[in-house]
């Protein structure tokens, strides 16, 4: 394609459906429109080692689980067909970067779906019949109020991508011209207290430290100082008080019939209780080391997910697989390292390795610094 504002538009689309891409009916979109475009504008279809052994690791998984069940007689295709994408995925994902010129253009446009998607989720807690559309789309069928996960098919993930953005632009602010990043910066992280619980208290966080980090910065500017201070200062504090006050109301410390009824509606009753009873193991010691080659839809969390589906052996082996590309695409990069512990710690409570959207994203921050290295 000799267009370049054609070839940058191209990979936009690819990654916005590599990330944000739904289901229509058995049509996977999140791989057939970035397979469409790059088919048409990829000159040479390269694929870095890097990724190469990451799929490899995927469809050897792919292969374990199939033979597990096969030798127990408990067939779930759909585990198997996740797999399948998420390593189809991350193969054009590799062919989206080894052929872009300009890899700082494909951070950028991360950043934008990120910001478009917390658009989405902001506009939906707005207007609850595009929330219901958007739920249609991604095909999330747990619909709360005040609460949206944009395209994406998950609270939780939802909230987990934006935070990802949040890092991503506070560690790569010199990509961005102007003030821009400082506007997707505050998108993003309003998006998060809407999409899930634990996304609203780590934007908080993150975005605390970043402001305490640039006002004792001494290479930090004054006009840098002032912008930040004026912006994310009264924004954090505010949400921290909002936050802290509807926790004394949640815990009967305070009374507010408004925000209780409120508490009551939108989250879970005896969430804590609820939390607990998700923690269970499968029967017998094979069955806890191998696994069953089927998941568990008794329980939200990705380690006993993974349990029932590969064991610890299959646990183990996917954080090897995901360690391995991390250091051999940034060994001691703060971003990479920040990302995959995000991942790792969060998928106590929701699945996350190897899923739609934050799988891709990974691997896409991992050939971004990966590449950003060589060219150094």
């Amino acid at each position: 394609m000799k267009s370049p504002k054609a070839l940058s538009f191209f990979n936009f689309i690819c990654v916005f459906f590599l990330i944000l891409g739904w289901k229509i009916l058995l049509i996977d979109l999140s791989v057939i429109i970035p397979a469409i475009l790059l088919v048409v504008s990829v000159k040479h279809f390269h694929i870095d080692r890097l990724t190469i052994n990451f799929v490899f690791g995927i469809f050897c998984l792919c292969i374990y689980q199939i033979s597990l069940q096969i030798f127990l007689y408990n067939i779930d295709v759909p585990n198997v067909l996740r797999l399948i994408r998420t390593g189809i995925a991350c193969i054009l994902v590799a062919l989206l970067f080894s052929n872009a010129k300009n890899k700082e253009k494909l951070l950028k446009y991360i950043i934008l779906t990120g910001a478009i998607n917390a658009f989405l989720i902001l506009l939906a807690v707005v207007f609850p019949s595009i929330n219901q559309f958007l739920m249609g789309l991604s095909d999330n069928s747990k619909i709360v109020s005040y609460r949206s996960s944009g395209l994406l098919a998950g609270y939780d993930i939802a909230g987990l991508f934006s935070v990802f953005c949040m890092v991503l632009i506070i560690k790569n602010r010199p990509v961005f011209k102007g003030k821009s990043w400082l506007f997707f910066y505050l998108l993003i992280m309003l998006s998060c207290f809407f999409s899930s619980r634990t996304s609203g208290l780590l934007s908080l966080l993150i975005s605390g430290y970043w402001t305490l980090k640039i006002l004792f910065d001494n290479k930090s500017s004054l006009a840098l100082k002032a912008m930040v201070f004026f912006t994310s200062a009264p924004l954090v504090g505010s949400v921290l008080i909002l936050f802290v006050y509807v926790f004394l109301v949640s815990i009967g410390y305070l009374s507010n019939p408004y925000i209780s009824s409120l508490i009551e509606y939108t989250y879970a009753k005896n969430s804590g209780d609820n939390l607990l009873s998700m923690f269970f193991l499968p029967e017998g010691q094979l069955s806890f080391l191998f696994g069953i080659g089927t998941e568990t839809y008794a329980s939200d969390s990705g380690f006993i997910k993974d349990m029932f589906r590969f064991g610890l052996v299959g646990i183990i082996y996917s954080i090897i697989l995901y360690s391995m590309i991390l250091i051999r695409a940034g060994k001691n990069n703060g971003t990479l390292l920040i990302l995959f512990t995000l991942i790792l710690v969060l998928n106590v409570k929701n699945s996350y390795f190897f899923v739609r959207g934050i799988s891709p994203l990974f691997v896409m921050c991992c050939l971004y610094y990966f590449y950003k290295k060589r060219v150094v």
